[in-house]
C-alpha cells in the first residue's frame, strides 16, 4: 500500500522535451477533511462534465470508513481528483464493504477534465491495485493502458432520447395504450422539498421491499447503513435539484413511486415502486409511471432518460439505444493474480 501522502512522480525527464505526466498524490483523510473537501470538489466537479454520480451530493455521502484522496496536478494545479476506499485495494468511489456498496454506483470514474486521458491513465497507474465499479469506456481504455484488467463485467444501460420517438414494437404500444385507457389521466408530482422527500422515499422503500420480499428477496434498502446513505442523498439533492421523489397517481391513487437523480438535461432513473397489487389485467404500472415521467421531464428541458444498467424488457422496450458500464479490478501488469479471469 502507499504511504500517506505517497507521491507518484515521473521517473525522467526524457530525450524528446515531451510534456512531463501529472503529479499523483495519495492522501488519507479523517472526517473532517473528507467533509471539507466538498466545495472543492464540486467547483472542480463543474469543470468536468461530472455525472451525478460523480458530484459530491452522491460522493459526500459515502461513509467512508478509510478514505483516501487522490489528485493529479502539474505545477501546483489540480488536473484530476479521485476519492477511494481502503479496504485491502482501493475501491473508486467505494468503500469496499459490501453491504455498504449495495447502492450501486454507475457512470463512475476519477474527475479530469475532458481531453485529458493522460490525467486518468496517470492516476489509475497511482492507484493499482484498485477496484472500479461503474466506469464508462474510457476509464476502461485508460485501465488497459496501465496494467492488468481482470474480473471485467460489462452491463448495458438502456437510454431513452426524449427528443425523437420513441422505437415501441406494435404489441408495445397496444399494451401502452389499453393500459392509459383504463388508469385515465395520470398525474406527476415532485415532492417539493427534503422532508415531503423523506416521506415519499419511505412510501417506496415499503412498496419496494414488499415486492421483494414477495419474490424471497430482501430488496434493495434492507442495511441500515444503505438507509442513512439515501437520507443524506435526499436531504442535500432536492434543495438543489438534482434528486426526484416523483409520484404517480390516477383518479388520486398512486400508482408508482420514482427515485430519480438529474444531472443537466440527463434524469437516472436509480430506483422505482408500482403499485402491483391493485392493478387491473390491463394497467401496466411500472410502463405508465415511466412513459408519464418521461413526458413531464421532456417539457422540463430533459432529453437523456437513463434507465441504468440491468437487462429488463421494459427497459429495452421503451429505450433508444443504451451505453456500456464496466466493473473490473486494475492490477499491476506483473500482479499474476491479474491473469486469471
Amino acid at each position: 500500500h502507499a504511504p500517506p501522502h505517497a507521491r507518484f512522480a515521473p521517473r525522467g525527464k526524457g530525450r524528446h522535451n515531451r510534456a512531463m505526466p501529472p503529479v499523483v498524490t495519495q492522501t488519507p483523510l479523517t472526517p473532517d477533511s473528507l467533509a471539507a473537501l466538498g466545495p472543492r470538489w464540486d467547483a472542480f466537479a463543474a469543470t468536468c462534465g461530472a455525472s451525478f454520480f460523480q458530484r459530491w451530493t452522491w460522493m459526500g455521502a459515502i461513509p467512508f470508513p478509510h478514505p483516501v484522496l487522490i489528485e493529479a496536478t502539474e505545477s501546483g494545479q489540480t488536473v484530476g481528483l479521485a476519492l477511494a476506499g481502503r479496504r485491502g485495494p482501493l475501491h473508486l468511489s467505494q468503500t469496499g464493504d459490501p453491504v455498504l456498496d449495495g447502492v450501486f454506483i454507475e457512470h463512475n470514474g476519477p474527475l479530469f477534465a475532458p481531453g485529458r486521458a493522460d490525467v486518468c491513465r496517470a492516476m489509475l497507474r497511482a492507484m493499482r491495485p484498485v477496484v472500479l465499479p461503474g466506469v464508462l469506456d474510457a476509464v476502461l481504455q485508460a485501465a488497459r493502458g496501465v496494467g492488468r484488467v481482470s474480473h471485467l463485467q460489462t452491463r448495458l444501460a438502456p437510454v431513452c432520447d426524449l427528443t425523437r420517438p420513441a422505437p415501441h414494437s406494435r404489441n408495445m404500444r397496444q399494451r401502452l395504450a389499453r393500459s392509459a385507457r383504463d388508469y385515465g389521466p395520470l398525474r406527476v408530482e415532485r415532492a417539493p422539498d427534503a422532508n415531503a422527500a423523506l416521506g415519499a422515499f419511505e412510501l417506496l422503500v415499503d412498496a419496494h421491499t414488499k415486492t421483494w420480499r414477495a419474490r424471497g428477496q430482501p430488496g434493495a434498502f434492507h442495511a441500515p447503513g444503505v438507509l442513512a446513505f439515501h437520507h443524506a442523498v435526499i436531504a442535500r439533492g432536492v434543495p438543489e435539484g438534482t434528486v426526484d421523489l416523483l409520484s404517480i397517481s390516477a383518479a388520486g391513487a398512486a400508482i408508482g413511486h420514482l427515485y430519480n437523480f438529474r444531472q443537466g438535461a440527463t434524469v437516472h432513473t436509480y430506483q422505482s415502486a408500482f403499485a402491483y397489487d391493485s392493478a387491473t389485467a390491463m394497467q401496466r404500472p411500472g410502463l405508465s409511471s415511466h412513459i408519464a415521467a418521461m413526458a413531464w421531464y421532456a417539457v422540463q428541458g430533459v432529453t437523456r432518460y437513463d434507465f441504468m444498467a440491468g437487462d429488463s424488457q421494459y427497459k429495452r422496450s421503451l429505450s433508444t439505444g443504451s451505453e456500456p458500464l464496466h466493473w473490473l479490478q486494475l492490477r499491476t501488469p506483473w500482479d499474476p493474480r491479474g491473469w486469471f479471469k
